[in-house]
Parts: structure tokens; sequence; C-alpha cells
């Protein structure tokens, strides 16, 4: 067999970092290494340096040396971050052991080639087969068996050969057919079980390529193969080469725990220690002392389910999450995935055996069954519940910001204890915030605020809605097209959100309301989810999942295969929309979960801000660095600076109103329509359906959509179609209610009956809705209750109301009384506001002061009374329709609507700055009717 190495005569490396004498006596004098192969290969890094390369979750704090090797065809160095490194103090992060040696983070497992004094000496072995190739656990061990001539390949972990239970790239470039490998892997594997599982997937695929394999053993007292070569000489080394079992061999020898070295060493103990005093178990929690188990008692032999997890589960931290593993990595719990566990699973079982009857030994648990009882076993015993999952606070990468009551923060360190499935950003307060705000510069003044306070909700979205009850965080659709910064926005949040921001989109949530719940199932553990990518073809009132995700309430998460469970989220909504989809209804569903920000502005190069252009940045775009690094940390700031007055003072939405306004009348022109004509929801209020469609044929003709030739005595409707291909006009009578009623949705047709307008009997209106012009008229008419998509003929009264209207084809609003079906209900107070809606405001403000101060009355609000409140309310705010005035009527008012009643102080806070005569009026109606 042919154990030395080609020679050249190619030059040493040339520009290499240096080193420093520590290192090199580290190598040479503890690990055996060559001085001339130790100072081809490593480097003494400063703690800023080794950082740069390993990239680890939390910085290492000293130096040390790296070894990056080589590309073993050409013998050039490889990249910085392809390497193994060493710091001089063991690395270790929050919730883990101490590391002695680190690769670079994201670094695939692969083989590691040392430099050589000639270039070519890697493509010279792999040429030759005949040259057997040596594989060590690490760089230091790999260069020791360089130093005495045996061709070895460092691999930086017993598992990294490979990924997946197949060969890395170039661990099977090396696997050629017909060649022999020695695997001279640490002696401790007797004692370790995932390790013994290791050299066994190693050997087994390297036999399959062809190869012929070996597996090298010595004196456990000596860990590493360069411990025992320093110990006894390269010669000794060889011998034990030279004595190498095969694979096959090897595992049969484990098995049996005959191994040639000294059985009774307690390194390679096959069996569990004796206890001692300290590892005494107690029977029950009263148990005396007596009670104990005493150190002589035999120990409980473990079935292999508990070896399995002692063996897989019992190095770090674990959590189970939804029948999922997770792992801390030092500052968060990642996601295991389960076909990757168990496969881990599988691996050791495959490995593991029992003494049967007769003496030998079988697998018997290498089946699908038992991986699973194992998993299922580790996943039941890690179950953590949901409650305590991404607890309150932002999980930075350099700790945890805790957010108190009053939006103050303090930041924490990483706890183990904490189950956070995300980590975002670095929490930096002295970073400098000018980069950040020429981004913001994107939103005008007041979105730019509602955006601030919105992405400070989610820092503790349970505490912001616990203080803001009644004004909730809405969802926010980011509208606008071309470069426009609402990317740019969204990577700066996903930098400071890290893993704890999703980007579910609006078509994931129609599929979850279609049935497929699975689509959603990414949601759990979000804190920000923002589609960067959204269709327009989707009716934004029918999206029923994404309205309680909107406010909090309950979902179901359900992975496919797997067993649905209620989730409650905790998370803000954003959406990029380069055109919006469809907002058809004005239900306070939708005025009470949306807002749209508009992006109007561009970026571009040479930018003329006459015409909404901002000079653009390419780092924005195409810098990650930057952003993670110098935008992300000051938008977190300014996070923490909105989050104290978001708990104080909510979020203003009304710069967004007119978008909204526009949204919706982009999706149904009749919004337009009742707009211009001032048709609005009013409780009571009635349209004649026929005037209706007569002003709205008129409106069509003013806006073009309709055009009418003449011929003879014949008249033909030409229809020109809207923009919106989903948006058709309304082009018969048949279709009017039907289509208000998708802006209206509590609209009701009915059937007039009545005698007082004999020329409008079996006529048709709508309920609901009436004209805000003026100071209509009003007529008492009572109606029966029926379903309100029914339509509705009324009841013939039982007095015959005065016509007050006119017939000329104007419409006319008809306000009617609540009451019993059939029954004219009455009040003096009912009546006395029926007279105020008839008085002029001049009229009004003389009453206004005649009137004496009124006296509480406890008596409970009729609904007469509830009627005619509202009906004043109108004619004193007739040119002011707010949503506050909206939840006066519905909810303080209508005594057959759920909901809280608000106190007079808070009416009073709502109508704060409007016209002072409006708010004492209303604010005295309230007072008549006692405390409500």
């Amino acid at each position: 067999m042919n154990t030395s190495y080609p020679t050249g005569s190619n030059s040493a490396f040339q520009n290499f970092n240096p080193f420093i004498p520590k290192h090199l006596t580290e190598w040479v004098e503890s690990s055996a290494v060559s001085e001339a192969i130790a100072s081809l290969n490593i480097e003494s890094l400063t703690a800023k340096e080794l950082n740069e390369r390993i990239r680890p979750k939390e910085p290492i704090k000293t130096g040390g040396w790296w070894c990056r090797g080589v590309q073993w065809k050409t013998g050039e160095r490889a990249s910085n971050w392809y390497g193994q490194g060493k710091p001089d103090k063991p690395h270790q992060p929050e919730g883990s052991k101490p590391r002695k040696y680190l690769t670079g983070t994201g670094m695939e497992p692969d083989a590691i080639f040392l430099a050589m004094p000639d270039r070519d000496y890697w493509a010279k072995v792999h040429a030759d087969k005949s040259i057997p190739r040596h594989w060590s656990e690490g760089t230091k061990k790999a260069g020791a068996g360089l130093s005495i001539e045996l061709a070895t390949i460092a691999l930086t972990g017993v598992w990294n050969w490979g990924k997946d239970g197949e060969l890395a790239r170039i661990v099977k470039q090396w696997a050629q057919p017909d060649t022999i490998h020695y695997i001279d892997f640490d002696s401790d594997y007797a004692a370790n079980p995932s390790c013994r599982a290791a050299i066994l997937k190693f050997g087994c695929l390297l036999e399959q390529e062809g190869c012929e394999v070996y597996v090298t053993t010595w004196d456990t007292k000596f860990k590493g193969m360069d411990d025992f070569i320093k110990a006894n000489g390269g010669d000794a080394f060889k011998e034990a080469v030279a004595s190498a079992l095969t694979l096959d061999k090897w595992e049969k020898q484990v098995k049996k725990g005959d191994r040639k070295n000294n059985s009774s060493n307690p390194n390679i103990s096959l069996t569990p220690h004796p206890r001692t005093r300290e590892k005494v178990v107690c029977q029950k929690y009263d148990s005396s002392e007596s009670d104990y188990i005493p150190d002589t008692a035999p120990v409980a032999e473990s079935n292999f389910v508990l070896k399995a997890e002692e063996a897989l589960y019992s190095d770090g931290h674990w959590v189970s999450i939804g029948r999922q593993l997770y792992r801390f990595t030092g500052s968060f719990y990642e996601l295991c995935p389960e076909v990757v566990e168990k496969r881990r699973i599988r691996d050791y079982l495959s490995n593991y055996s029992e003494k049967v009857k007769g003496g030998g030994y079988r697998k018997k648990y290498a089946n699908s069954a038992s991986i699973n009882q194992v998993y299922d076993w580790v996943v039941d015993g890690k179950a953590v519940h949901q409650d305590t999952i991404n607890p309150d606070g932002l999980n930075c990468s350099n700790g945890v910001l805790r957010i108190n009551c009053d939006g103050s923060h303090v930041l924490m360190p990483h706890d183990p204890n904490q189950v956070y499935t995300y980590v975002g950003g670095k929490y930096d307060p002295d970073i400098d915030p000018t980069d950040c705000d020429r981004l913001l510069e994107c939103l005008e003044p007041s979105q730019r605020e509602v955006f601030l306070r919105t992405a400070a909700a989610a820092l503790n979205l349970k505490l912001v809605r616990s203080k803001l009850t009644g004004r909730g965080v809405k969802g926010l659709l980011c509208h606008g097209e071309g470069s426009n910064g609402k990317d740019t926005l969204r990577a700066v949040l996903s930098a400071v959100f890290g893993r704890g921001m999703t980007g579910k989109s609006l078509s994931d949530f129609k599929s979850y309301d279609n049935g497929r719940k699975f689509s959603l199932a990414g949601i759990e553990g979000s804190i920000c989810n923002w589609a960067s990518e959204n269709t327009p073809k989707i009716d934004l009132d029918t999206i029923q999942s994404l309205k309680q995700l909107i406010t909090g309430d309950i979902i179901d998460i359900e992975r496919k295969g797997k067993d649905g469970y209620e989730y409650k989220p905790a998370a803000i909504f954003l959406a990029n929309c380069n055109k919006l989809p469809s907002i058809t209804g004005g239900t306070a569903a939708i005025d009470d979960r949306y807002s749209i920000l508009s992006f109007e502005k561009t970026y571009k190069h040479n930018a003329d801000p006459s015409q909404g252009e901002l000079e653009a940045d390419p780092r924005f775009k195409d810098d990650e660095n930057f952003i993670l690094e110098r935008i992300a940390p000051a938008m977190l700031n300014k996070m923490l600076e909105r989050l104290p007055l978001l708990l104080k003072e909510g979020i203003d939405y009304k710069a967004t109103r007119e978008a909204m306004r526009e949204a919706q009348e982009g999706s149904r022109h009749l919004w337009q329509f009742a707009r211009e004509v001032g048709l609005e929801v009013q409780s009571g209020g009635r349209v004649w359906v026929k005037d209706l469609w007569e002003q709205l044929q008129a409106w069509y003709e003013d806006a073009g959509i309709l055009e009418r030739e003449t011929s003879g005595t014949k008249e033909k409707l030409i229809w020109n179609e809207l923009s919106n291909k989903y948006d058709a006009p309304v082009k018969a009578i048949n279709q009017l209610s039907s289509r208000l009623s998708e802006i209206f949705p509590k609209l009701q047709v009915c059937k007039y009956l009545e005698r007082d307008e004999m020329e409008r009997r079996g006529q048709r209106y709508l309920l609901g809705i009436g004209f805000v012009q003026g100071c209509p008229k009003t007529v008492k008419a009572s109606v029966p209750s029926v379903p309100a998509d029914a339509v509705r003929d009324t009841a013939v009264p039982s007095s015959v109301p005065k016509n007050i209207g006119t017939n000329d084809g104007t419409a006319q609003t008809l306000i009617q009384s609540g009451g019993t079906d059939g029954t004219d209900v009455s009040s003096p107070f009912s009546q006395v506001c029926n007279l105020l809606s008839q008085l002029t405001d001049d009229e009004r403000r003389k009453l206004a002061e005649l009137l004496p101060q009124p006296q509480l009355l406890t008596r409970k609000i009729t609904p007469e009374d509830a009627q005619a409140m509202r009906d004043i309310a109108l004619v004193w705010w007739h040119e002011y329709y707010p949503e506050q005035l909206q939840t006066l009527q519905t909810q303080m008012f209508g005594w057959q609507a759920p909901g809280k009643k608000y106190d007079i102080a808070t009416i009073a806070q709502w109508l704060e700055g409007e016209v002072e005569a409006v708010r004492d009026r209303i604010t005295e109606l309230i007072r008549l009717q006692g405390r409500i």
C-alpha cells in the first residue's frame, strides 16, 4: 500500500495573513503538525475579523486562529468565510454550551483541504487512486495526518460529510470507485451513539460509491489522532492504520463492546455509570430520608424511546409548537422541520440494537412506527402553551425589548425560557436617523405618522389593543405604482422584525375563507404581516379571515396532514397594492378595519421636487447591509418614540379618508353618484325608486356614460362602458335596489300601500337611505317588521297623514318613526322634535336661549325619543356626518343595536372642536334623556 504523498516544486503561498507565535505553538507542539504545513494554513485574526468570517448570532469576544484551506483542483486559497476557526476562549452563546471550534454561518457541510508546499498536491492525490484517503475531525488533526505523510482531509464535524443523508458535493468527488478510505474520527465514539451512527452512515455511503472503507481505532485515553501522534509518534499511528478494521467488522465489534482497547476505561463504557448519592431519586414529593433509593440499587433500564431522546435531544433547549420541534439558537427558537428530525431519529434507530434470546443482537426498532413513537414522545414532552409563544416585546438580535405599560422600554438579555420563534434586527438607540428620515419622505407627514404608529403597535399589540378600546389598529393598504418606496419600507420592517414578519397575501386569506386553511398556517407567531404583491381582483369586503386577523379574533391553524387548532393572532397587517382591490361596501366593517396610504412620490435620479420626485439612492434597494445596519435600527427608534403617544392618543386616520373615498368610488361608481347627489345612510330615511332612477339617469348623461338617440318617436339608449370592467352601469330600474345594496348593505325595498299619496300607491321606495340637502319634511308611516333582505309592503295606517310632498319628480326623504307593527307610537318629546326640525336657524338659536336648565331624568329612553334624537341630530349636523356621529346614532341611540353605551363625557369629547351650537344642542338632548 502506497502511504507516501506526491511532492512538487511549487512555491509557498504569498500575501497570507500573519500568525502569532502562540497559535503556531498550538498547532506544532500541541497537535504535532509540522511547522511548514502549519505556517501555510493558520491566520491569526482579531475578534472583529473573526466575527466577519464566522458571522455568529452573538459576537465572539476574543481573537483566534482561522484555517480556510484551498481548492483541491487548483491549490488556490478558498474564500475567507470557508474554513474553520478557534477563538482564544471558547465561544458560548446564551443558552448553549461552550464551543471551541467554529465555522462560517451558512457554510454548507463539505471537505476542507489544507494548503501544502506543493500547490498541486491534492490534484495529484485525486488522480492517483492508490493513495488512501483519510478523513479527520477538524483541520488541526488533518494537519497532523499530513505531517506524517497521510493524505488527510478535514471535516468540521462527524456529520459534516454531507447533508440530508447524502454526501456533500466535494466529498462525493473524492469517493472514487476502488479507492481506499480511512475514517480517523475521535476515539470517544464508543460513549456517543450519535457519533457511532455518523461513522456508520458515512462509511455506508462511501461503500455505495464503490469505495473500500476502514475505521481506525486507538487507545481512548488519546481523544484525537493528533493527541495520539503527539504522544506515540507517527509510526505508532501508521500501525493503527495498518490494523484498522473494515466497516463491517468495526460495526460488529462495537455492538459486542469488545474493542481491543481497555474496555474498563469509563470513557468507552457502553452501560450507565453507577449512581452516586447526588444522583439518587426521590419516589414522591413528600418522601422522607428513608424513602430514597440507595446508591447500591440497580439502575432502571431505559427503553429505546428514552435512549433516543437522551442521545438526540438532551443537548440545548427544545420546545414543540403545533406538533413541530424548535431548537434554541441563543437568540430565538428555530424550526427544525419534521422530515429532518425524523431522519435523525431514523439514523439513530438504524444503528440501535438490543440483545435478543440466543445471545445475538437485533435492530428491532428500525421501522417507521418506532420513528413516529420517538418523535411523538419528544413533541409531547417539549410542548409549550400557545400563550407563552412570542411574549410581549420585540426580540432583537442583541436582546429583548420589553415594553412597559406606559410605552417605555428596556433591553433585556435573551432567555431560553422566553419562547420567541423569530429574531429581529439590532437595537441601537444612538444610530443616526438621517437616512431613515430620507426614506420616510415617500409619505406625506400625516400619513407618515399613521405608518409609524401602526408599525409601533406591533411591538406590543396586546397592550395597544387593551389601551385603545373602540379605536383599534387598522390594516393598511399601501397604494402606489412605480418606484415609490413602499417595497423599501417593507424591507426595513422585515429587518426590524426578522422572522416575526410574514407575507401572506389577500389571495391567501381568500383561500382560507374558501376552505384551504393551510394557506394561513405560516401566520402563526407573526407580529407583522406585509404582503408584497396583491391582486386587485379580490373584493376586500368579503375576506372574513382578514378581518379576524386585524381585530385579533381567533382563526384556525391547519397544516397539511395535521389536525387544526385555534390561534389568536397578534399581528398588524399591511399590503402593497399597485392597484387597489375592490372596496364596495361602506359598512363599519370596512371603515373600522382598513385605511389606505398613498405613495404618490417617485424616486428618480436627478429628481425634480416640483414633480413630486425624490432623489433615488441605490443603497435603499440593493444594499442589504445598509438597510440592516443603518435604516432598521433608526426605524425601530422612531417606532419606540411613537409607542407612548400611540397608547395615549391612538392613531388619527383622517389623512387616509380621502384615499378610502377615492378607492370606494373607483370600485363602485355609485359611491361617486351618492356623494354628488347627497345620498347617505339615514335610519328611517326613504327614497322613491322611480325618482332615484331618473336622477341616476341624469347623472349618467352628465358623466357621458349614457347617451340618447331619438329616431322619430323612438329613443335609443347608448351605454358607454366604465373604466372598471367589473363595475357596469345600472341599465334598468329593476337593477337599482340590488346595486345600491352593494354600497348600502342595510338597504330595504318596500312597497307603498298607504292612502297619504294615492299617486304613489303601489310604488317602491328604499328604506334606510336619504338625502342630506336642506331640511326634509317628514311623513309618519308605520311599517311592519320583516327581514332586512325582503321586499316589504307597508301596512295601512290607523290615521291618514297629510301629503306634504310634491310630485314633481324630485326624490323626497321620508322618515319612519320606529314603533311596533302597524302602531303609531308618539310622545310629547317626539312631537317637539318634529316641530324643531321645521324651524329656521335663527329660530333655533332663539329657542335655545329660552330653554331652562333641564332636569336629569332617570327613565329609560323610548324608541320614539331615540328616533326623534336621530332626526334632530341630522338637522343640526346636516353638513357633517363623521364616524363619531354614526356611532352616536347607531350605538347610543339605537335601542336595538348591541355594543357599548357611551356617556356624556365621551360624546362631548367626540364633539370637541365642532360647531358649538351643534355640540351644545346634542349634549342637551342627551341630558334630557338621562344617563344612558
